[in-house]
C-alpha cells in the first residue's frame, strides 16, 4: 500500500522551508536561461546572483519570506509554491485561487465596475483609498473581488428596473447630517472589506492556516 509522505511547513524567524529542492533549482535554471544569464535573472528581481546560484545547485535548505517575494517575480507564484511548499500548503493555495475564480466579476462586469470605481476614486478619495492602502499586499485578482463586492450592490438599480437603490440616487439624497447617502454606504462597505483583508498574503497565509493545523495536533 502507498504511504503518503507526511510533511510539514516551517516558518521561523520569516525562513521557510524548501519542500522540493531538484524542482526549485530548474525552475531557477529555466528562468535564469531565458533571462539569458543568472546575473540577468538576479538584477532583474533585485536578488544576488550568488543567491540564485545556490538555489540552482541546491544549496539552501530554505529562504526568507522576502525572498520568496522576490522569486515569485521570476517565476511565478502557482510554480514557486509547487517546488517550496509541501502538499497541505499547495492544496490551500489551489482552494484559495478557485475562490479568486469565482468570485471575479466577468470581463464585461468587470468593466463597469471598474468605470464606477474609478468615479468614485476621483469624487470620494477619503472613502476608497482606505481599501486600496489595504490591497497593496494582495493580488490583482483580490482588488478585482473587493472592487466587485463594495461597487456590485450600487449597479443593482439597473437590473431591478430601479427597484434597489442605485449609486445616483443615494448621491443624490442626503441625511440628517447633509451627508449624500453614497458616502454612508462607501464608508460600511469599504470599512468591512478592509477588514477582511487584514491578513497576510495568500502564500504567507497559507503557511500560517497549515503551522497552526499541525500545532493543534
Amino acid at each position: 500500500m502507498h504511504t503518503m509522505k507526511k510533511t510539514t511547513v516551517v516558518v521561523h524567524n520569516h525562513r521557510i522551508s524548501i519542500d522540493d529542492p531538484k524542482r526549485l533549482a530548474r525552475l531557477v535554471k529555466d528562468a535564469a536561461q531565458a533571462a539569458g544569464s543568472t546575473n540577468s535573472a538576479a538584477h532583474r528581481i533585485g536578488l544576488s546572483q550568488s543567491f540564485l546560484s545556490r538555489l540552482e545547485n541546491r544549496k539552501l535548505k530554505s529562504i526568507t519570506a522576502r525572498n520568496y517575494q522576490k522569486l515569485k517575480e521570476l517565476v511565478g507564484e502557482p510554480m514557486l509554491s509547487d517546488a517550496v511548499d509541501p502538499p497541505e500548503t499547495q492544496h490551500a493555495l489551489r482552494e484559495y485561487r478557485k475562490w479568486l475564480q469565482r468570485e471575479r466579476p466577468q470581463e464585461e462586469e468587470r468593466k463597469r465596475l471598474l468605470q464606477l470605481w474609478g468615479y468614485l476614486s476621483l469624487s470620494y478619495p477619503s472613502y476608497v483609498n482606505p481599501l486600496e492602502r489595504a490591497l497593496k499586499q494582495h493580488e490583482p485578482v483580490r482588488r478585482d473581488v473587493a472592487i466587485a463586492r463594495v461597487a456590485s450592490p450600487l449597479l443593482a438599480a439597473y437590473s431591478t428596473g430601479e427597484i434597489e437603490l442605485g449609486w445616483e440616487e443615494l448621491e443624490n439624497t442626503w441625511s440628517a447630517r447633509e451627508r449624500p447617502q453614497l458616502r454612508r454606504y462607501l464608508n460600511a462597505a469599504v470599512q468591512a472589506e478592509c477588514v477582511l483583508l487584514k491578513r497576510r498574503p495568500a502564500d504567507r497565509r497559507a503557511r500560517q492556516v497549515i503551522e497552526r493545523r499541525q500545532d493543534e495536533l
